[in-house]
């Protein structure tokens, strides 16, 4: 299974998604972040899932990067990681997990309590 699994869960029972994307392992260790986009672009709700990952305080601090047209939730420390260098994000997680491996699993096991947060969070309580 995918430990981004719960995360993408959440999203996607908020607005259906047309593309995504979410690496992250144990094995090989890379750092965990989930990029997608909606089928129909939603602003007001990018902005009610960037102000619940904002307001998250566990273990990791994590944030929301919009581009032109997809979003990605990740790792604050790995996307600052990633404006430092030239590698391309391959490059970059294949770095910063040999760089950085006590953070990943520090990422890797927050992956819960995040998803449990943007749960409570931004999902009704009949729909959860």
């Amino acid at each position: 299974m995918n430990p981004l699994t719960p995360i993408v869960n959440v999203i996607e029972s908020l607005s259906k998604i047309e593309w995504g994307r979410s690496p992250g392992s144990r094995d090989p260790l890379r750092p965990p972040f989930f990029t997608w986009r909606f089928v129909t672009p939603n602003p007001p709700l990018i902005d009610r899932i960037e102000a619940a990952v904002r307001g998250y305080a566990g273990a990791v601090a994590w944030s929301l990067d919009r581009g032109r047209r997809n979003c990605c939730i990740s790792p604050t420390t790995f996307s600052e990681f990633c404006g430092t260098t030239q590698q391309g994000d391959v490059g970059d997680q294949i770095a910063f997990g040999e760089l950085y491996p006590e953070q990943v699993l520090a990422m890797l096991d927050d992956i819960g309590p995040l998803a449990a947060h943007l749960q409570a969070t931004l999902c009704p309580l009949g729909d959860r």
